[in-house]
C-alpha cells in the first residue's frame, strides 16, 4: 500500500463578485486549450455550450457572466459551462434531496483540486471546488432555494 498526502485549502468567495474567486482560479484558467475539446475552441462550439447552459441552468447565467468577466481568457465562458471540457477523470456518485446535494468524488486524490469553498452564488454552499467553480452548485438543481 502506498502513502499519499494531500493538502486541502479552504477559501470564502461570497458571490464571486469581489475578485477572490478570480484570484484563486486565474492561473488554472490561463490555458483553457488544455481543458477544452477541439469543438469547444470554435465559435460554433462556444455558442452551443452557451445555449446548453442557458437552457438547462438559466438561474446561473448571471453568475457565469460575473465570473467569466473576471478571468483574462476569451474562452472563460465556454470553459465555465463545462459543456465542452475534455474528459479527464471518471465521474462521481451523488444523491440529492430537498435542495441538498451530497456528492462523492470517485477519483484519485491527485486528481482532486483540494480546495474547499464557501460561496453564495445563488445560496450558501460549502463544497469542493473542481474545474473553476465546483461541480455541486452547478450540476444539481431543485425548486428549493
Amino acid at each position: 500500500m502506498s502513502h499519499y498526502a494531500k493538502t486541502f485549502h479552504a477559501i470564502e468567495i461570497g458571490d464571486g463578485a469581489d475578485g477572490r474567486w478570480a484570484a484563486h482560479v486565474r492561473s488554472a484558467m490561463a490555458k483553457p486549450e488544455d481543458w477544452l475539446t477541439e469543438e469547444g475552441r470554435t465559435p460554433e462550439g462556444a455558442a452551443q455550450a452557451r445555449q446548453l447552459f442557458d437552457t438547462h441552468m438559466p438561474e446561473l447565467v448571471p453568475v457565469l457572466d460575473r465570473l467569466a468577466d473576471q478571468v483574462e481568457s476569451p474562452q472563460a465562458r465556454t470553459l465555465l459551462t463545462m459543456a465542452t471540457v475534455r474528459p479527464f477523470f471518471s465521474g462521481c456518485t451523488q444523491i440529492g434531496h430537498e435542495g441538498t446535494l451530497l456528492r462523492n468524488y470517485d477519483f484519485a486524490p491527485e486528481h482532486c483540486e483540494g480546495t474547499i469553498v464557501s460561496s453564495q452564488f445563488l445560496r450558501p454552499v460549502i463544497g469542493m471546488q473542481e474545474a473553476g467553480w465546483g461541480e455541486g452548485p452547478r450540476s444539481f438543481r431543485t425548486g428549493t432555494q
